[in-house]
């Protein structure tokens, strides 16, 4: 049995930290995304 618990939070215009890979962090990502937060992961270089 898989045990957790769900949170909201308002992540307009906050930064976002986003640690993993694959799809389960890309889901991650596009969800930050859609609610407004600035997404950054470690290692992305900076424009």
């Amino acid at each position: 049995m898989k045990c957790g618990f769900q949170i909201n939070l308002d992540v307009q215009d906050r930064i976002c930290l986003v640690i993993g890979g694959e799809e389960e962090a890309a889901g991650r990502v596009n969800r930050l995304l859609e609610a407004g937060g600035k997404v950054t992961r470690p290692g992305e270089k900076s424009p």
